[in-house]
């Protein structure tokens, strides 16, 4: 007999709830184990005995988004918010699949706007909802309000208790991060845990001491209210919703995670085009995580992006170092099983530029390494790159470069993948975007293949598998430098 056979579900009191948090738990383990099927009879069965709660519809939601329908998953969604706009959740999850899975910019940000708009949500789940809302001005296109709301984020007080990190002496000298989060040593207690600091009442006698007849009592009231939400906001590092302590590894994940906001606020200043907006941050986030190899990745985009090369291969080394520490999945193909699966991509291509590189007399070269060379990373190749096409340098200024082979880099494309059918996606779509780079395919060409558009200004007519040569530069005029590292946008970082 199936959980809920013979239950009556009119019933109300402990036995109700009991049965209807049951359904729930089942329905997100079964879930978590891939059986959607089962996970969605628990939650409509909780969502039978309490139709106008909105979790059994949140439940819901992330069944379909698993079986990859977001349409249904975000109509589910929208179901929950219905049911409590005061509920946060729904919202963050509509915000992230309107715009990373359906590409409606609009519609997510207007989720990101009403979320943060609940009283209920904490100041870590604001501060997601914040860079999201963020992203989604830059997808629109409306990079002034972006830059607008980075802004207003720079000195947010949970990034200042990350970047302001004191570090203890045993995990400094392991080369380990330390999670405390005081901003002075004398903040620190002996077990890395911070004191709590003094609350309102005290706050607002420090205010009214220090401005004095300087400013009037509402200035005063206004700034012990930011400090005590920036104190409160701080405390979530440390305290569970219920002012309980967490453990360190509770700790160390919330740490994690408003890094993770650094970093994410860093990469949107860089595609908003303002690498110095997000270098302090940047160089901060390296120096406090040490051994956090995407931190150091970042910083070395940035550094290039600003012009200082040496720079951007300083840190990229730390990054090289970094990433060799990782032991690659079992599931990971070999280089023989990699070689052969480039060549089904190229053979399969629907392009004809691309797929006559498998059919020539001399067919392209194919090599499979682990990470690119330390030479390459040195001449400012993206020590993460998943495939990098080699060609000859090209005898003079009219005569193009000519492709001679494709590099794909192993131990690269396993970051982007977290199965082996997940690696094949990633694979072929590091492949086709880095002979279409080379190339220079349209648009229209670019499409075919599965792949997104380049950016409004480069624009080449769709008839032509080139476009002309570059003019030759002028002789009092100096040479650019050779950079064969960033594509115009990044896929992933």
């Amino acid at each position: 007999m199936s959980i809920g056979d013979g239950e009556d579900l009119d019933d109300s009191g402990f036995g109700e709830t009991s049965r209807y948090a049951a359904h729930l738990d089942r329905g997100w383990s079964l879930l978590d184990r891939a059986d959607y099927e089962a996970a969605r009879q628990s939650a409509l069965q909780a969502q039978r005995i309490r139709p106008d709660a909105p979790d059994a519809a949140v439940l819901l939601g992330a069944i379909a988004l698993a079986e990859g329908d977001p349409v249904e998953s975000l109509r589910w969604y929208d179901q929950a918010i219905e049911l409590d706009p005061d509920y946060f959740e729904p919202y963050a999850a509509a915000a992230q699949i309107a715009l990373f899975d359906l590409g409606d910019a609009a519609r997510a940000l207007q989720f990101c706007d009403d979320g943060l708009g609940v009283e209920a949500v904490s100041a870590i789940d604001a501060l997601d909802l914040e860079l999201l809302g963020a992203e989604c001005l830059v997808s629109l296109g409306r990079d002034e309000e972006a830059r607008a709301r980075l802004d207003a984020l720079r000195e947010h007080p949970l990034f200042a208790a990350i970047l302001r990190a004191s570090f203890e002496a045993a995990d400094a000298e392991q080369g380990e991060e330390d999670m405390s989060l005081s901003s002075s040593s004398s903040d620190l207690e002996l077990d890395g845990s911070v004191k709590r600091r003094r609350r309102r009442p005290v706050v607002r006698e420090e205010v009214e001491e220090q401005n004095g007849e300087d400013e009037d009592a509402e200035d005063a009231a206004e700034a012990a209210e930011a400090a005590e939400a920036a104190e409160a906001a701080v405390a979530e590092l440390d305290e569970d919703e219920d002012g309980e302590p967490l453990d360190e590894e509770e700790r160390s994940a919330q740490v994690l995670r408003v890094l993770q906001f650094i970093l994410r606020m860093c990469r949107l200043w860089l595609d908003l085009g303002a690498p110095e907006s997000a270098l302090p941050a940047l160089r901060a986030a390296a120096e406090r995580f040490p051994n956090n190899g995407d931190a150091w990745h970042l910083l070395s985009e940035a550094e290039y992006a600003r012009g200082d090369a040496r720079a951007a291969c300083h840190a990229a080394l730390r990054v090289y170092r970094l990433d060799q520490q990782h032991a690659p999945p079992k599931w990971l193909p070999s280089p023989a099983q990699l070689h052969r699966k480039v060549v089904q991509i190229l053979s399969a291509c629907p392009d004809e530029t691309l797929r006559e590189l498998g059919q020539r007399r001399a067919a392209l070269v194919l090599l499979v390494h682990e990470v690119p060379s330390l030479e390459l990373v040195l001449e400012g190749v993206d020590p993460r790159i998943s495939a990098l096409s080699l060609a000859t340098r090209g005898g003079s200024d009219d005569e193009p470069p000519e492709l001679t082979g494709l590099a794909i880099y192993r131990r690269n494309l396993v970051r982007l993948a977290r199965s082996a059918e997940q690696f094949d996606h990633e694979l072929r779509f590091a492949v086709l975007e880095e002979l279409a780079n080379f190339f220079q395919l349209s648009d229209a060409r670019r499409e075919r293949l599965g792949l997104p558009p380049l950016a409004a200004d480069l624009d080449y007519v769709d008839d032509e598998p080139l476009p002309p040569p570059p003019p030759a530069v002028e002789e009092d005029e100096p040479a650019a430098p050779r950079r064969r590292r960033r594509k115009k946008k990044r896929m992933h970082s």
